[in-house]
């Protein structure tokens, strides 16, 4: 059990999903499925620069489970991998 930092610092090679090619990225931070973090949106960007951090409570360093899911603010999740 501890605390873990985490730092979003920036994407690149983001999916373009909207009409002007682009997209409005933000990440949500989801621990043994349940959300403890959501993102800034980052307007008409393909290469977003977030700089945000974070702090959070692990109970296990190997049994909890940390997802990160890439959205477009009006669009569906995009493939993160």
């Amino acid at each position: 059990m501890g605390s873990l930092r985490v730092e979003l610092v920036d994407g690149e090679n983001i999916k373009g999903v909207d009409r002007n090619g682009k997209s409005d990225p933000y990440v949500v931070f989801n621990l043994n499925g349940e959300r403890v973090f959501k993102s800034q949106v980052q307007k008409k960007t393909l290469t977003p620069k977030w700089n945000e951090v974070f702090n959070m409570t692990v109970n296990s360093r190997v049994d909890d489970h940390l997802e990160l899911e890439l959205y477009d603010w009006n669009q569906v999740c995009l493939n993160l991998f």
